[in-house]
């Protein structure tokens, strides 16, 4: 019985470095969807003149973007009454999937969007796009440094628990 405690607390702690590992290539990986979207709406508006209600629905029926919440909930509460930036602002906050390194930028392109002029909208989009792509370069660097140690961290300290526990 007791190889058996010291067993389940090793995978335990293993398991705790492979989940925050695991977190990070997730930020990565949503970084980059993100950056893909905002060439997406760059397109939309560009060549299809989309307005912001087109652009959100977009974003939020595409299977690719599926996991991203946040255009889903501004398009539901969307009204006459209420300027979109105002729903904007607190979607992106309230959307686990968003990483941190991504939420100012969208809060920032939450304001343009639907507000200026074609050329005003894709320069927010570029601007938005940069600061994501150097967000998501900083998190794949991030992902394979410290993914690794935390894998490492996760397996030596189980190893160190299983034994303070013979």
């Amino acid at each position: 019985m007791k190889y058996v405690g010291m067993l389940l607390l090793f995978l335990a702690a293993a398991g705790t470095g492979c989940m925050a590992a695991h977190r990070l290539q997730t930020d990565r990986d949503a970084l980059r969807t993100l950056c893909a979207w905002t060439e997406d709406a760059a397109s939309q508006i560009r060549y299809m003149q989309a307005e912001l209600p087109e652009l959100l629905g977009m974003f939020a029926g595409h299977p690719v973007y599926g996991r991203f919440r946040f255009a889903g909930q501004i398009l539901a509460e969307l009204s006459p009454l209420t300027p979109p930036q105002m729903l904007w602002r607190s979607a992106v906050e309230g959307d686990a999937a968003v990483p941190d390194a991504a939420r100012s930028s969208l809060i920032r392109l939450g304001t343009s969007l639907g507000t200026t002029d074609t050329e005003g909208q894709l320069a927010a989009l570029a601007l938005c796009r940069t600061e994501l792509l150097k967000a998501a370069e900083e998190a794949a660097e991030s992902a394979r440094v410290k993914g690794k140690l935390y894998r490492a961290l996760g397996v030596l300290g189980g190893a160190a628990v299983a034994v303070l526990a013979w």
